[in-house]
């Protein structure tokens, strides 16, 4: 086996985590930004409704991953999506109110 081979094999490991990585984010904030939209048609309070969104996140976490995506781990990220669907909400709705302004 001659060093290009490694190397090669090496770029493989790499671009296939890469690619293993980004899908299981993509896939991982869609399935909590849609949980998070469900929970917000509801009446629960907003601790009930982050509450909603992690159970069913972790019950959806294989088992072999629980110790690394722990109940907590998921109440960040989605938090953390939350958090970033409030912000382009207020700025889609700013940018909105400018328009209509605008065109006045």
């Amino acid at each position: 086996m001659n060093w290009i081979s490694i190397v090669l094999g090496i770029a493989v490991f790499i671009v296939g985590g890469l690619v293993a990585y980004f899908s299981t984010k993509s896939s991982l904030t869609s399935m909590v930004s849609y949980l998070i939209a469900q929970a917000e048609n509801t009446a629960l309070t907003g601790s009930e409704k982050m509450a909603q969104v992690v159970a069913i996140l972790y019950d959806k976490v294989p088992d072999i991953f629980k110790k690394i995506l722990t109940k907590d781990t998921l109440e960040k990220i989605a938090q953390t999506i939350f958090d970033y669907m409030k912000e382009y909400a207020k700025t889609w709705a700013k940018n909105q109110e400018e328009a209509n302004k605008a065109g006045e």
